[in-house]
């Protein structure tokens, strides 16, 4: 497979795949993060796949998303977590002769998903389970081929393992992702690093891997796959870095940037991410 590099918005915190964070941590009791992100793919016309290759698209497409996101300690072992995306979707001018699919915009909400996060051990390294519930509360627009998520509903168990102090991080994660509605299911594989600086912020370095076991048999609606909007089967071996940014001891903002080593029906773009978080201390 040919290398590629390109910039995807991953949420992971940031999210495209699974689109919800994963964490060796639990937050104590009444402790919690929330933070609401803007995610930005502006304007891509070509999708990468397997062998390396441009798949071009008859429009170009912007693909934003506002996300509220997150976590609460119901126990010092049980954290709740939530994850809302609201997408704004567009196709834009026509990259060929006649594109098909016509001009517009879909702005509704993606898949909206809940989490619980548990606690198992806590000692040298902290290890936790996760399992994270995400709707089928998408829409799709068939004129524009605009999709806001997937069409299915997912089932995501994971496990994370970290290590940390005051000064640096480190943690990595496995995970299996069931889909409905025919999608394939999904391996999840990722871990990140990070270090103190300036006494109060961090940099962080991530990895993710995303594959897909083509064990599904969805049919694309057509008008869809020229948006190459959340398709079956995608996939990316994916890097980049985080810096999360304290103002007050509570408050902060959050950017992130990614690339791939390897992608398949994702799009083609740069992509960043901006984020403001606030968290609730004892």
């Amino acid at each position: 497979m040919k290398k590629i590099t390109l910039l995807i918005c991953l949420l992971m915190l940031f999210t495209i795949g699974a689109g919800y964070a994963q964490n060796a941590w639990t937050k104590p009791q009444g402790n919690g993060y929330f933070q609401v992100a803007f995610h930005n793919i502006s304007n891509y016309n070509t999708l990468f796949n397997r062998d390396g290759d441009a798949i071009e698209l008859p429009r170009q497409i912007s693909d934003r998303t506002i996300q509220l996101y997150g976590e609460f300690g119901l126990t010092n072992n049980l954290t709740l977590i939530a994850n809302v995306p609201y997408k704004l979707l567009q196709t834009g001018d026509a990259q060929v002769a006649t594109p098909i699919i016509e001009e517009g915009s879909l702005n509704t909400l993606g898949n909206v998903s809940l989490g619980l996060r548990h606690k198992i051990y806590s000692g040298a390294v902290n290890i936790s389970a996760q399992v994270d519930v995400q709707g089928n509360t998408s829409s799709y627009n068939d004129k524009t081929g605009l999709r806001s998520d997937l069409d299915a509903w997912s089932v995501t168990p994971t496990i994370s393992l970290g290590k940390g102090g005051s000064n640096s991080f480190f943690q990595a994660f496995a995970g299996y992702v069931w889909r409905s509605n025919d999608y394939s299911h999904h391996l999840t594989v990722g871990g990140e690093a990070g270090t103190k600086i300036f006494k109060k912020h961090w940099l962080i370095g991530f990895v993710n891997f995303f594959n897909s076991f083509e064990n599904g048999n969805r049919t694309e609606e057509l008008n869809n796959v020229f948006t190459g909007l959340f398709l079956n089967n995608q996939e990316y071996v994916s890097f980049g870095f985080k810096g999360i940014f304290y103002i007050q001891p509570n408050f902060g903002i959050n950017v992130g940037a990614g690339g791939a080593f390897s992608g398949h029906l994702v799009a083609a773009a740069p992509a960043l991410s901006l984020g403001i978080f606030y968290e609730l201390k004892d």
